[in-house]
């Protein structure tokens, strides 16, 4: 084992460290120029609020028809009034 495994022990390491380097340098880039869709499409958190609703159970109120309407019909009307965007992409310089 002596030498293989010494230069085993040494080399693994040391290329995942160069590895993930290179991936944080790639993913820093990610959102520094809007122009270009490669750096754009790199993010570090992506919120999908497409599918944002409240159930009548969240709000410990007793779930009937009315109750339901008025939370889907206030839901909806916070979402737009607050102009809330479909995804929210986070990267590291902005989102």
């Amino acid at each position: 084992m002596g030498k293989a495994g010494r230069f085993a022990c040494i080399f693994t390491p040391m290329a995942l460290t160069i590895a993930s380097l290179i991936c944080l340098i790639i993913v820093g880039l990610g959102g520094t120029n809007k122009n270009n869709s490669t750096y754009n499409s790199l993010y570090f958190f992506r919120a999908n609020t497409t599918d944002i609703n409240v159930t009548p159970g969240d709000l410990n109120i007793p779930h009937n028809p009315l109750t339901d309407a008025i939370i889907n019909q206030t839901t909806e009307a916070a979402k737009d009034a607050l102009d809330v965007k479909d995804f929210y992409h986070v990267s590291l310089w902005n989102y």
